[in-house]
């Protein structure tokens, strides 16, 4: 019988649907190892060795090219950890939801989340700002083989600043709380599992667009490249991503509510084929 595993390691998800769907519908796991801390004086997040015991340790006997990892933020890269210790054969797929950009992006592929580290890696971007000083936590650029800016990857839909200031004056900002500074942090960046989690979960498609991330603004949907749907220029979030030909770079909206998918008939029309 063909089948895949799941391996998940998520941070900050803020969501029970999303840790729901982890745990009851893939056989993820929970791991509450404390894997970063501001003193530690180097990138990685756990030393590779140990991530290593920790993956023998919890999945004994596996046959790795039927191995799926999905982690948010930090998991991200710790699952990328995991994928650079088997090179023949790879691991099958790792999911990176919204990887952490701070003290990873523009570092060496070593020690960060790279398309090598698996047969198949796709990223989901929610949250892709500069951290200073708009305090994004997600990677900005692409680094899978499919990559999913979703509303163009920075800011998501009923989160703060959606397309709007919070204050409107310099007399407003005393009012800002350190529960808006938390929200505005994490909203976005928390949004990549729940979105994954309604994509598993939920029958609506989430078809994604031929996207130039390098040169999107906030006007994100000035820069989808093609508005059609096919096996070259389509691709979609969800269990099967890999099925799919197109590689690159992709972009589709979202509603702000769950399950957040806007229905896409003719995209479905046109790619129902694909999926049988």
């Amino acid at each position: 019988m063909d089948y895949k595993i799941q391996l998940c390691l998520l941070i900050w998800t803020g969501s029970v649907i999303a840790d729901q769907v982890c745990y009851e519908e893939l056989g993820c796991f929970d791991n509450n190892y404390p894997w970063f801390t501001f003193f530690r004086p180097y990138p990685f997040p756990m030393s590779k060795e140990d991530v290593n015991t920790t993956f023998f340790f919890s999945n004994r006997a596996l046959n790795v090219q039927n191995l799926h990892l999905l982690g948010h933020s930090l998991g991200s890269h710790i699952m990328s950890y995991v994928g650079k210790n088997f090179t023949d054969p790879k691991i099958y797929r790792i999911t990176a939801l919204d990887p952490a950009q701070p003290g990873f992006q523009g570092r060496n592929p070593m020690i960060r989340l790279n398309k090598t580290d698996a047969n198949f890696i796709d990223v989901i971007h929610t949250d892709g700002r500069p951290f200073l000083p708009f305090l994004g936590l997600g990677m900005t650029v692409g680094v899978g083989d499919v990559d999913l800016f979703v509303n163009g990857g920075k800011w998501q839909p009923n989160c703060l600043l959606d397309g709007e200031t919070f204050y409107k004056s310099f007399f407003e900002i005393p009012k800002i709380t350190v529960a808006i500074l938390y929200n505005l942090a994490t909203c976005s960046h928390s949004r990549a599992p729940r979105y994954m989690a309604a994509a598993i979960k939920e029958p609506c498609h989430m078809w994604a667009y031929r996207y130039n991330a390098q040169t999107a603004s906030l006007r994100w949907t000035d820069f989808v490249i093609d508005d059609s749907c096919d096996a070259e220029s389509c691709s979609k979030m969800g269990m099967d991503t890999p099925q799919l030909p197109a590689r690159g770079n992709f972009a589709f909206e979202t509603s702000g509510t769950y399950p957040f998918c806007k229905f896409d008939p003719e995209a479905d029309q046109q790619m129902k084929r694909i999926l049988i």
